[in-house]
């Protein structure tokens, strides 16, 4: 322990000189996963956290599949990766990514196909069995894309929100690993200015970071006490985590092993937005209720083509007015069931003129009223 802080105290000296990129790219100041590497100072060890985040890019070598045309993946913040014959390379050869644990529709997964390079992965390399063969597949638990355009510059992060709140300060509220090592640490503070994000888009990456935790790139400088270590994290780029795209309100949802019918005499039809096919040999397809039946309806009857009736609905009762004609200074209003001509402020009543919104009741005695109220019926000289 001495060693290290002896060591975290010659960054501490540098941090105070300002930062000055090394040929390689790395500050002078920043620390690297392999300066931690220590159960020491850390708050927590999460061996779950392990070797699983990596990134992708496609093969391009002309050959016969599976040998050719899958994809490169190498661990984040590793010079080398570990494949699944044991040997260690830069990147490890995998036919295919299985995106089928991210629960993404055929759109939104061809998406995440074509944005490989900017895409950080979350999964474990598995194995398939094909033409006679064992080959090697990527299966994807989570996927993180950056939350702007711009490059990711220096190592890899998980920041998450501890949940601990304060009535006094400092309070930390946040904890910091290395991607594909398991020392947490306390986050001192998180930069963002250089990420160049909008008011709005950073608000979306802490609600984020509040709920599942965000990744960052960026580099560490660290801050010391006699038993903790504390990260300050400059970061270049925010990674949110990808999700499966909200199921289209307006579909009625039918089918699947429950059966669920369709209303009225709507078909069950396959769900073109999801990945799973009745016809490929999916048993338990839900599907969405469409309305290809046109019906002839009785009288007073017409036919609702919406998914959720599909079928013939009573017409709308006529309202008092339809059978109704006003003089042309006013206009009818159904009040309490009952329709009235109400004036629109310039209807002759007798020798009055009615004020918009009331009904001449008696003209020989020019007695303007309410609609529906009273009206005293008598005849004036």
């Amino acid at each position: 322990m001495q060693n290290q802080l002896l060591r975290l105290l010659c960054v501490t000296v540098v941090l105070s000189q300002g930062c000055a990129a090394q040929p390689g790219g790395r500050p002078d100041d920043a620390i690297g996963p392999n300066d931690l590497a220590s159960d020491e100072g850390a708050l927590r060890v999460a061996s779950a956290e392990s070797s699983t985040y990596y990134t992708a890019t496609r093969d391009y070598r002309r050959c016969a599949w599976p040998f050719c045309g899958g994809f490169w993946v190498s661990e984040v913040n590793h010079a080398e990766t570990t494949c699944p014959d044991g040997s260690t390379a830069e990147a490890c050869y995998v036919t295919d990514l299985d995106l089928e644990g991210l629960a993404l529709n055929e759109r939104d997964a061809d998406d995440l196909r074509g944005a490989l390079d900017t895409t950080i992965f979350r999964g474990e390399i598995g194995s398939a069995f094909v033409a006679d063969r064992d080959i090697a597949v990527f299966v994807v638990s989570e996927a993180w894309q950056p939350l702007t355009e711009g490059a990711p510059v220096g190592d890899f992060f998980k920041v998450v929100d501890n949940g601990i709140r304060c009535i006094t300060t400092p309070c930390y509220t946040q904890e910091a690993a290395f991607l594909n090592y398991p020392w947490w640490f306390t986050l001192d503070q998180l930069e963002t200015r250089r990420v160049d994000a909008t008011d709005e888009e950073l608000a979306t990456a802490f609600e984020t970071l509040a709920t599942d935790g965000i990744l960052v790139a960026g580099w560490a400088r660290a801050r010391f006490t006699r038993t903790d270590v504390f990260l300050r994290i400059r970061a270049s780029q925010i990674y949110l985590p990808v999700r499966p795209s909200p199921v289209d309100p307006g579909g009625v949802v039918c089918g699947g092993f429950a059966g669920i019918p369709c209303p009225g005499h709507g078909a069950c039809m396959d769900d073109p937005t999801d990945s799973c096919d009745p016809a490929a040999g999916g048993a338990d397809c839900t599907g969405l209720c469409e309305c290809y039946t046109r019906l002839r309806c009785a009288p007073g009857y017409h036919f609702d083509e919406s998914p959720e009736v599909c079928g013939c609905v009573e017409d709308a009762p006529l309202s008092p007015c339809a059978t109704v004609r006003c003089a042309a200074d006013t206009t009818c209003e159904v009040v309490d069931g009952t329709a009235y001509c109400v004036s629109n402020g310039s209807q002759a009543c007798g020798s009055s003129t009615c004020g918009a919104g009331s009904v001449c009741c008696n003209a020989s005695c020019g007695i303007c009223t309410p609609p529906g109220a009273a009206c005293i019926q008598i005849a004036c000289l």
